[in-house]
């Protein structure tokens, strides 16, 4: 096949970058900057982890039904149930019941009464620190009563039905 530009004569054979003076230049501009990378970093193996993603959760016993748990920055969570499933990865889809409450015993959000579970993708979605945090401990299966200190939660702000520097009570299952 013959390629021609228009605006030259046409006798003449030439090929797309006469067409796209900048074409030779951008592409020109991408392969010299591949190069420079490949011989700044050239060490890498294969399969080796992307720094820019969270460290994995590190494997450890998991806690016994009704053991507390508090981690370091105050989080506490118990189990009432342990799943069997696997751990949520960044970016899978989590399906979960959830139960909020104050530490009176007042509930503010429940998704059994609805009957509409709470879906959110670790890594992606933003949600409170605490949820965040116990969500990585959980796997398919599971049933946690997670407690979150204010700086955990909702914090000075609060949120429509939470006041100001409110401790928080969730009970979570996870669906999927």
């Amino acid at each position: 096949a013959r390629l021609f530009n228009l605006r030259s004569d046409p006798k003449e054979e030439t090929d797309v970058k006469d067409a796209n003076p900048w074409v030779p230049s951008a592409i020109g501009k991408l392969v010299d900057d591949f190069w420079a990378t490949v011989e700044r970093y050239p060490n890498i193996p294969v399969g080796t982890p992307d720094p820019y993603q969270p460290a994995a959760a590190t494997t450890r016993a998991r806690p016994a039904v009704g053991e507390t748990v508090t981690t370091t920055s105050g989080l506490r969570y118990a189990f009432t149930t342990l799943g069997s499933g696997p751990r949520p990865q960044p970016g899978d889809l989590m399906v979960l019941h959830g139960i909020g409450r104050f530490p009176d015993g007042k509930e503010f959000w429940n998704t059994r009464t609805d009957n509409v579970p709470f879906e959110y993708m670790p890594g992606l979605d933003r949600v409170i620190r605490g949820f965040e945090e116990g969500m990585r401990e959980v796997r398919q299966g599971d049933r946690v009563v997670i407690t979150m200190t204010p700086e955990l939660a909702y914090g000075e702000r609060g949120d429509r039905d939470i006041p100001p520097n409110a401790t928080l009570v969730f009970d979570y299952e996870i669906l999927r």
